[in-house]
């Protein structure tokens, strides 16, 4: 007589359930399944949070164009100096490095200071219409440093340095260029 006999007599109904050996049969195969799949989903992950901060992007500079276009007068985007500060303000042109637009960036109404000079944020002055807090996927760069952009009331952007990269090179090449032309369109393609 067996254990199921057993119990099958003892209560007069046959109990149903999982024996240890099917039990480690299924927890192996979670296993294998967990180890194959883990990978994947962590690459999968990456490269979303790559192609949002690229839409976050695009859509400041969008923004900035088109707010240029309606207030006919300048608007400006430049990476943020400090992105745990409660005053947002930009990074000074000579503190620009690689990485500064991960910090985040803000979108601001330019009005010409008494200089003439545009692209720096002044805060008894200007005023901000957007305000990006840093980036999910790592580094914003670009090729040339750039502090600010600035587009003019007839839409025609200024200081545009031509190309960001986002994300990372390496670890799976996670990365994504976006070309800006002078105009404001905006094309990402794979980095080199």
């Amino acid at each position: 007589m067996t254990n199921r006999d057993v119990l099958r007599t003892i209560s007069g109904k046959a109990h149903k359930g999982f024996t240890l050996v099917e039990l480690m049969v299924t927890v192996a195969i979670v296993a294998i399944l967990a180890s194959v799949g883990a990978p994947q989903l962590r690459a999968f992950l990456v490269k979303q949070q790559v192609r949002s901060d690229v839409d976050r992007l695009t859509t400041a500079i969008h923004m900035a164009r088109s707010e240029a276009l309606k207030r006919s007068g300048p608007v400006s985007i430049c990476p943020l100096a400090d992105a745990s500060s409660s005053t947002p303000s930009c990074k000074a042109k000579g503190d620009v490095v690689l990485g500064s637009w991960s910090q985040g960036w803000m979108v601001f109404v330019d009005y010409p200071n008494s200089s003439g000079a545009l692209g720096a944020y002044e805060s008894d002055t200007d005023t901000i219409l957007l305000v990006e807090q840093g980036t999910r996927a790592g580094a914003v760069a670009t090729a040339d440093k750039t502090a600010s952009m600035t587009f003019q009331a007839v839409g025609i952007g200024t200081g545009l340095s031509g190309s960001f990269t986002v994300g990372t090179k390496g670890n799976g090449n996670h990365c994504v260029k976006l070309d800006i032309s002078i105009t404001g369109r905006t094309a990402a393609g794979t980095c080199p």
